[in-house]
């Protein structure tokens, strides 16, 4: 949670308005409520490996289907945080999504 907390003060010191999901469905519910309009409304995700329940790679891969559907997908830019290593199988499956950038700490 202080990690969420901390990215979200980043991001909005920045004048980026940030929102939180605690969990990846809740990050796949959030995105299909967005869409009201079908309109972009999220930009930018970051997200972390291990998350409750969909991991960090899960909620890309269902991203990555919903984009063969629906432009909106496919303009978000997708960014992985993690606090700990990848296995190399990891690396290779997150380097066929194409994402924007990984962070390792």
């Amino acid at each position: 949670m202080i990690n969420i907390m901390v990215l979200k003060a980043m991001m909005e010191f920045m004048s980026i308005k940030a929102e939180e999901a605690n969990s990846g469905q809740e990050c796949l519910d959030k995105l299909e409520r967005a869409r009201p309009c079908m309109c972009p409304f999220y930009k930018y995700l970051f997200l972390d490996l291990n998350m409750p329940g969909l991991s960090g790679i899960d909620v890309i891969r269902e991203i990555k289907e919903r984009a063969k559907k629906m432009d909106i997908y496919a303009n978000l830019k997708i960014f992985l945080v993690t606090g700990g290593g990848l296995t190399s199988f990891e690396e290779k499956e997150i380097e066929s999504f194409k994402i924007n950038d990984i962070c390792k700490h």
